[in-house]
């Protein structure tokens, strides 16, 4: 695979301005798309991560950055990745890390990669794996058990990207110890339209629910692409993490598939629905920056302030929420995932929690698939209803006061 790799060939010059106006800052080289996941057997979450017994401490730590930018050729403008890295740690019992490396070094032998020295290129990317024992590296000191580590680092060649000192942030986030899965409860439906209006206005944080509508992927599709987690939640381990497989044996493919979600973001427009959002805004109805989840800025694009909470900062891992003085409540809409941190905060406020959120979503066969919402509490309201049905009740409520607005 040479660098850079073009996600998208010939930009529209729609695609183009969406990219540059919501997606680059003004000194910026590029966009840096940054993915980090912790997967580790615990007792806090020994369901999903398969853990029978204290020998079973397996993790795999995956991180990424992938950095998005406009190459031009003439007249032409083609989006592309120009730098990138992935980076995966992976603890396991020696013999399956002997069993896991031995597959991966044949998959690179067979697939046309060049060994040199103490790693593989092929085209213009370099694959390197490194093996540690528990006393090796002092992230691996923590390990009572004789397990066997290895380290995968994928990259271009020549990169700008200072992988040493991102290691280090990564790792400081891990030690700041993984979430347990909290308790859900079921929380109370609304009693009635006069119920929902004494907590107005409301400020709102989003999920995917509104992104789906236009067409961009759950997050479930990232936590495959990447070998997270399958769409029920159990963790990849071992045999079933297939992500380097998937990659040695076609890059092109497989960075197709990480780049996805960029390519989404750009060709997407904000809904109708989006529009209606915005214009309930300015009726005062909801206020303040909308916290999203979602890392497409498709509100920023309607005017709105947007404020995106996904971060992987040190010092900010659990962002401290501006809310506005005026709000009564907050609006979670389309949200399954837990973001406790988020609603502690707005309970400490004084405000309500109502969640908007039909507990799943349609797949593109048609299925229904269940999602519950995670860390829901007795006391937050429950509508179950999509965002499209939402925006269009409250819309439909609110119809004459819109119009006089409208003049």
């Amino acid at each position: 695979m040479k660098m850079p790799f073009n996600i998208i060939n010939n930009m529209s010059n729609k695609s183009e301005s969406i990219f540059r106006e919501n997606f680059l800052d003004e000194n910026s080289q590029g966009y840096i798309l940054d993915n980090l996941w912790f997967r580790t057997q615990d007792e806090k979450n020994k369901i999903y991560s398969n853990r029978n017994n204290d020998d079973d401490q397996r993790r795999r730590v995956f991180h990424s950055m992938q950095r998005y930018t406009i190459h031009k050729n003439k007249d032409v403008s083609n989006l592309v990745i120009d730098d990138f890295f992935i980076y995966v740690s992976i603890s396991m019992p020696e013999q399956e890390i002997d069993e896991y490396e031995y597959k991966v070094t044949n998959l690179l032998n067979s697939a046309g990669w060049k060994r040199v020295s103490d790693y593989f290129e092929k085209g213009d990317l370099l694959f390197q794996i490194h093996r540690y024992k528990n006393n090796d590296l002092e992230r691996y000191a923590n390990f009572e058990l004789n397990y066997s580590h290895i380290e995968i680092i994928v990259r271009p060649i020549v990169t700008e990207f200072n992988i040493l000192e991102h290691n280090d942030r990564i790792w400081k986030l891990f030690n700041k110890g993984i979430r347990s899965k909290g308790e859900s409860k079921k929380a109370r439906t609304l009693q009635n339209m006069e119920e929902f209006m004494q907590l107005l206005p409301a400020q709102i944080e989003t999920g995917c629910g509104p992104s789906l509508e236009i067409g961009i992927s759950p997050l479930h599709d990232l936590h495959e692409i990447y070998k997270v987690q399958n769409k029920e939640g159990y963790f990849y381990f071992g045999e079933t993490d297939t992500f380097f497989e998937e990659l040695i044996m076609d890059e092109q493919k497989k960075f197709e598939d990480m780049s996805k979600l960029v390519r989404q973001f750009v060709q997407s427009t904000p809904s109708d629905n989006h529009i209606k959002l915005k214009e309930l805004f300015e009726l005062g109805i909801f206020k303040g920056e909308i916290l999203s989840n979602n890392l497409d800025r498709i509100f920023s694009r309607t005017g709105l302030t947007e404020s995106i909470i996904r971060k992987y900062d040190v010092d900010n891992f659990f962002p401290k929420v501006n809310f506005h003085p005026e709000v009564k409540s907050l609006l979670v809409i389309g949200s399954h995932a837990d973001r406790r941190k988020v609603w502690e905060q707005a309970r400490s406020h004084g405000l309500k929690v109502i969640h908007v959120n039909p507990e799943g979503y349609q797949e593109g066969s048609g299925v229904f698939f269940n999602k519950p919402i995670e860390n829901i509490n007795e006391n937050d309201i429950h509508l179950k209803l999509t965002y499209s049905e939402f925006i269009n009740l409250l819309y439909s409520h609110f119809q004459s006061k819109l119009e006089l607005t409208k003049g």
